[in-house]
């Protein structure tokens, strides 16, 4: 989360920020599975995308693409910002490029058409779920 000029990545024992001058233009996230790497990479490139840092981002499976959407509220997501000492939460949306497997750019931040006519539904993907040809 992006505040104070600085990117909250975590706490533990003390919070953990990352200073955006100190970071480089790639990065690696490694772990094994549910060890937080989807969301450390969400949080990073939201947080880039506040700074007006441009984000790009493979994503095959589709699991950061509701990016381009504000969240919804929650019980579980009122329970975790209240957990993590949040105070001053908003859901926002950023600006998103989709790109079909070929480079074809697919759509354009939010309400777009998704796909727009004449687009390749075989390749496309959102929020995880894979358009179905011909549909």
């Amino acid at each position: 989360m992006y505040a104070n000029k600085t990117i909250w990545l975590a706490t533990g024992q003390e919070p953990i920020y990352l200073n955006p001058a100190m970071a480089n233009r790639h990065g690696l996230i490694a772990g094994a599975t549910g060890t937080g790497k989807t969301v450390t990479m969400k949080v990073l490139a939201e947080s880039f995308s506040a700074m007006g840092v441009p984000v790009f981002m493979a994503d095959i499976k589709g699991d950061v693409s509701g990016m381009c959407q504000s969240g919804e509220d929650s019980e579980r997501m009122r329970g975790c910002i209240q957990r993590c000492g949040i105070t001053d939460w908003s859901y926002s949306s950023f600006p998103t490029r989709f790109w079909d497997v070929f480079g074809h750019s697919i759509r354009n931040g939010p309400g777009a058409s998704f796909p727009p006519a004449g687009t390749d539904r075989s390749a496309v993907r959102c929020s995880g779920h894979r358009v179905p040809r011909g549909g």
